[in-house]
């Protein structure tokens, strides 16, 4: 066990040297007991601070936390001077194009997304503004789409033509990979699982890569043409675009500076994107696999096969790639009708402004047209309200949760929000609810001209009058007494229909009880009223279906009109 070069109780703190070549790689160790109280448990599958987190041979255990600090570890000579291919020049071109236009798009996005926190302030201010800035990050996309063209094709005639395998392709085995090295960095497992060309955490940056530029792309020019898209796509498009494109830009700058970053640099300087090459020792930790299969030979040049392999792909990848640059310039230039960000106002001094002497007026309107209703909600606005719209918007039950038989609840409201809105007539729904062809009630215009000015005048409440007591009045000799003997539509019901049903029944549900023929008539749901048959007559079905009805009679009501209906539904 190396010596500790820190102690304190209960760890120890240590200086190893792995064998991953220039790593120096700083370990903390810790006794068992006191590994569960400090820590509860340790996950990792590819950590950007864990390389080898717990050894099963380790006593104690220990915790190896990475550093990237430089240190020469000496190589064998052969194992120095043997290289190994990793990137052709061209590939490593595509990289740092791709690298440089990734950059470029994830700076000028940002600030643009961000556009108001102070950072990206002071860079659209030091490159000239946020016109210059969309220039910048437009062009850099298009560079982007064009290395992609390229790459696209590059991949395809290493395929196709010179009959390379498709090492980028995730398989079966990346999974079985990844679960491996999940066991080895929990110590479970004793040595990391054998990865070939290319490992699955490099296959699942190519491929978020590719994810994110179709996605990119996409959004991309939908922003760039917004009238044209909104032509094609439905215009909930354009919002849901702008989203996906800030989102996935920020998860894309993260995934490269954390993920990326600390493969490429901090857990190992991987110099072959600089050089093309990887040593043997290199070669022997990061892909073993790759050493263990036979090596790809190409074929050869004066091959039949291979010509005519070269020539059907450069004919269909010369239609493709003309078509997608077509593509492009017309996705770039199609759209002129987008407006350009108006420019900053040099000097406000001059600038004059309107402003009238006098305050604007609330409007009014002719006398002739307007309700004598009161001032207030408790000068006569309030009963005229409740009498109008109580009905229903009471204070218990009311349709709509809304209670328009007080002040407090007109402007408390209901599910659709406050029903008066004090100073703005215009969208409260107390007049727009009213002017509706399927509302039960209609308002006459001078009745809702009353409203208006009441509630454009703040809606006041005013006083509340106390209610006299009533007076002792002398009863009258009682007139000649209905009974189930003598009951017609004339001398009960006429009156009953009226106040009961007839506030809902000259519209809904196609019943009108305002007259003797069209209550016997009825509506939709079939006659009003059969003479001699109770449970035929819609209206009374409805009336003795229960207390959910509007309008609801009384046991002794209900009574009656089952008589009366037995006997015949008299008019006179």
């Amino acid at each position: 066990m190396p010596t500790p070069i820190l102690t304190i109780p209960g760890w120890r703190i240590t200086a190893l040297t792995w064998r991953e070549p220039r790593l120096f790689i700083w370990s903390m160790s810790f006794t068992w007991w006191s590994f569960l109280p400090r820590w509860g448990g340790c996950f990792s599958l590819s950590p950007p601070i864990f390389s080898k987190p717990l050894r099963r041979s380790a006593k104690p255990r220990k915790l190896v936390l990475l550093r990237a600090l430089q240190e020469k570890e000496v190589l064998p000579m052969s194992k120095q001077d043997k290289k190994f291919l990793r990137f052709s020049g061209f590939r490593r071109f595509q990289h740092w194009i791709n690298t440089i236009s990734f950059l470029t798009l994830g700076f000028t996005g940002l600030i643009q997304k961000y556009n108001q926190a102070p950072i990206s302030l002071f860079f659209l201010d030091q490159l000239g503004g946020v016109e210059t800035v969309r220039i910048i990050h437009r062009v850099s996309a298009v560079i982007l789409v064009l290395i992609t063209i390229v790459h696209f094709g590059d991949a395809f005639y290493s395929w196709y033509v010179k009959r390379k395998p498709l090492s980028m392709l995730p398989g079966k085995e990346d999974l079985t990979n990844a679960w491996g090295l999940l066991l080895y960095n929990l110590g479970i497992r004793k040595d990391k699982p054998k990865q070939g060309f290319y490992t699955f955490e490099e296959k699942f940056e190519y491929w978020a890569l590719i994810w994110g530029t179709v996605l990119m792309t996409a959004t991309g020019f939908i922003l760039w043409n917004p009238v044209l898209a909104n032509q094609i796509l439905p215009g909930a498009w354009i919002p849901a675009a702008k989203a996906a494109h800030g989102l996935e830009a920020v998860l894309a700058v993260s995934a490269i500076l954390i993920w990326h970053m600390y493969h490429v640099f901090i857990k190992h300087f991987n110099k072959s994107m600089y050089t093309g090459f990887m040593s043997q020792e290199e070669m022997e930790h990061h892909h073993p696999k790759t050493l263990e299969e036979p090596p790809y030979r190409p074929p050869a040049k004066d091959d039949q096969r291979y010509q005519e392999r070269k020539r059907t792909f450069f004919t269909v990848y010369g239609i493709v790639a003309v078509l997608l640059l077509v593509a492009l310039v017309w996705l770039v230039t199609v759209e002129t009708t987008a407006l350009a960000t108006r420019p900053p106002v040099d000097d406000l001094k001059d600038l004059v402004a309107y402003a009238p002497l006098q305050a604007t007026k609330i409007p009014e309107y002719s006398p002739d047209a307007v309700a004598d209703l009161g001032d207030t909600w408790y000068d006569g606005i309030g009963t005229f309200i409740n009498d109008s719209c109580g009905f229903c918007h009471k204070a218990e039950g009311g349709l709509g949760e809304l209670n328009l038989t007080t002040y407090e609840g007109a402007l408390a409201g209901g599910l659709s929000g406050p029903a008066v809105k004090p100073g703005a007539s215009g969208v409260s729904p107390l007049i727009i609810w009213p002017q509706r062809e399927d509302h039960p009630v209609h308002l006459d215009q001078d009745q809702l001209a009353a409203l208006r000015i009441w509630i454009d005048n703040g809606a006041l409440p005013g006083e509340m009058k106390a209610t006299p007591p009533p007076q002792p009045t002398a009863t009258s000799a009682p007139s000649s007494e209905v009974t189930a003997e003598n009951v017609t539509y004339a001398n009960t019901f006429q009156e009953l229909f009226s106040s009961s049903c007839g506030f809902c029944h000259g519209t809904s549900g196609g019943l009108d009880v305002s007259t003797y023929e069209s209550l016997v008539a009825g509506g939709d749901s079939g006659p009003g009223i059969v003479p001699g048959d109770p449970d035929a007559s819609v209206v009374y079905q409805l009336q003795a279906a229960g207390e959910n009805h509007f309008g609801q009679f009384s046991e002794e009501q209900l009574t009656l009109l089952k008589e009366w209906i037995l006997a015949g539904a008299p008019e006179d």
